[in-house]
């Protein structure tokens, strides 16, 4: 093995007689893999190491019985990523969101909220409104359990939150600690990125996923995360990677984009049940934000749904990925709106999902207790119930 000593006696080898440029290179070159180490390892300082399990062992352990924060948006441990366009309200629905979760009201009037822990607060980092907006807008959402929030606002600090630094990821944990923090929220994104000269559309996720370190760190639970739409308010700016990180994605953008004073509209898709597009009404008085007759805003979903219908009414017992290829063959082509127009047919009643295995298979509500065997599905492919037997399915049918 070499010696330090014999690597340096060949690096002046390998170098005698280089022009100065070339050595300054090299050193240069040597240089920034030294300082790349020193950060790998300050960043592995105090990383608890996962886990290794044996698959047996694994899947012997119970699983939780699955619990929402908010139901059915919201569910606990989450990540979620709230995009909405500049300008719409976002503070307002964070301060409803923080008003619902302390004094254990219905989240936008409608949405049942599962309590924090005994002793548990919210920690509320701001760095868009300043304090004195920040003051003011909380003050009146008039909430009644004021001890169990704590707040800070960071705007011009976010150089102090450079939690992609592990030492000061640490210390931030510690103070969240302190004050019992179980949900997180920061608000927003993007001017933490230019505080630490990130780039909003290649580091992003990075950003988000030091916060997802920081919770668990701070053996906090739930994380929401405020970031900017694009301009038609359809998708976060910048990182795509963003919603892959997010456990669920709520979205609030305007209901008709050529018009700022247009009502709002607000949706949720991800790992939870989610919400498909619903309007928003807002009470100026008590800033009170409340989801408008749990009526949905339709935009082009009906005719998805319909579409859907068809598909499974000449289908029955389609899997969830033939029903996807179906949609976008008839071009619907964005796999975000299939998947929220499956989950509002499914949510209505107008389709069941029946799980065999690994896949979903759905059918219409009056055929919902057929369920073919992977021999049958093979033998008679996709026919139509017409097409077998006269209607008669039974014979199908895997008793």
């Amino acid at each position: 093995m070499s010696t330090p000593e014999d690597l340096d006696a060949r690096l002046l080898e390998l170098l005698d007689g280089q022009p100065e440029s070339v050595i300054e290179g090299v050193k240069n070159s040597l240089a920034r893999e030294e300082a790349a180490r020193i950060i790998r390892e300050l960043r592995s300082t105090g990383v608890e190491m996962p886990a290794l399990w044996a698959l047996d062992e694994f899947l012997e352990e119970e699983d939780p019985e699955e619990t929402y924060r908010i139901d059915p948006i919201m569910l606990m441990e989450a990540d979620v990523l709230l995009v909405a366009q500049k300008k719409i309200g976002k503070s307002t629905l964070v301060a409803n969101f923080i008003r619902a979760i302390v004094d254990e009201e219905d989240f936008l009037g409608r949405l049942a909220v599962t309590p924090l822990s005994e002793g548990k607060t919210i920690v509320h980092f701001d760095n868009e409104l300043g304090a004195v907006n920040l003051r003011r807008w909380l003050r009146e959402q008039q909430i009644i359990n004021t001890h169990r929030v704590h707040v800070s606002d960071m705007r011009g600090k976010l150089g102090a939150f450079d939690i992609m630094n592990p030492v000061v990821r640490s210390e931030w944990a510690e103070r969240i600690r302190a004050v019992n923090g179980q949900v997180i929220i920061f608000d927003c994104l993007r001017p933490a990125l230019d505080a630490l000269g990130m780039s909003e559309d290649k580091e992003a996720s990075r950003f988000a996923q030091a916060l997802t370190a920081l919770k668990i760190e701070a053996g906090a639970s739930d994380l929401l995360l405020i970031h900017h739409a694009g301009h038609d308010g359809s998708r976060a700016r910048g990182d795509s990677a963003l919603s892959a990180w997010c456990t669920d994605e709520w979205k609030m953008r305007l209901k008709d984009q050529a018009d700022p004073f247009s009502p709002r509209i607000f949706s949720a898709f991800g790992r939870s049940k989610g919400m498909p597009s619903t309007e928003l009404e807002f009470d100026a008085l008590t800033r009170r934000l409340i989801l408008k007759d749990g009526a949905v805003v339709a935009l082009r979903t009906d005719d998805q749904i319909g579409h859907i219908l068809r598909i499974v009414t000449a289908k029955p017992g389609i899997t969830s990925g033939e029903l996807h290829s179906e949609m976008h063959a008839s071009g619907i082509t964005n796999k975000g709106q299939r998947a929220s127009a499956i989950n509002q047919a499914k949510l209505g009643g107008q389709i069941v999902a029946k799980k065999v295995g690994k896949s979903s298979h759905f059918y219409l509500p009056e055929s919902a207790g057929v369920m073919w065997s992977e021999a049958d599905r093979k033998a008679i492919g996709s026919w139509n119930v017409d097409q077998m037997d006269g209607g008669n399915v039974d014979q199908y049918v895997d008793h």
